[in-house]
């Protein structure tokens, strides 16, 4: 079965808001573990009592173990229709940055290094020219 007719099963299912489109591992207690699984991610979970019989997400499709995880709603920024082309103020997480070498990416997170100062969190292709080079610490 392809992870498209997975998505098929369980789309429409109560709280289901997306699934991993390759297998993961499993999460207890916080962790991953080593068993691989299809995570199915729900907006919030409940006691399977709680479920009609339709919304219950099956312990394994098509052989494959399933791990129904919790993250929360999920909705659209809200943001111009033409942000990913202009400014946005103030910055949130989730719009498109780089640099002039590259293309775009997306920003990940703000946090504060061990002295205070507030960062962004990306990944390195978006930030560097070259991902692979040393790096090198420049304030903007």
């Amino acid at each position: 079965m392809s992870m498209e007719q997975i998505w098929e099963k369980i789309r429409g299912k109560k709280n289901v808001v997306g699934y991993s489109k390759k297998l993961r591992r499993r999460i207890r207690d916080g962790r991953e573990v080593e068993e691989e699984v299809i995570r199915i991610y729900v907006s919030k979970k409940v006691d399977a009592s709680a479920l009609d019989l339709k919304d219950l997400i099956p312990g394994e499709i098509d052989g494959i173990p399933t791990d129904v995880v919790e993250i929360g709603e999920m909705k659209a920024l809200g943001l111009h229709p033409l942000a990913h082309v202009t400014r946005v103020r103030p910055l949130v997480a989730g719009v498109n940055v780089g640099n002039w070498a590259i293309t775009a990416g997306t920003l990940g997170w703000f946090f504060r290094d061990v002295s205070g100062r507030e960062m962004l969190g990306s990944n390195a292709h978006v930030f560097a020219e070259n991902a692979l080079s040393p790096s090198r610490r420049r304030r903007a």
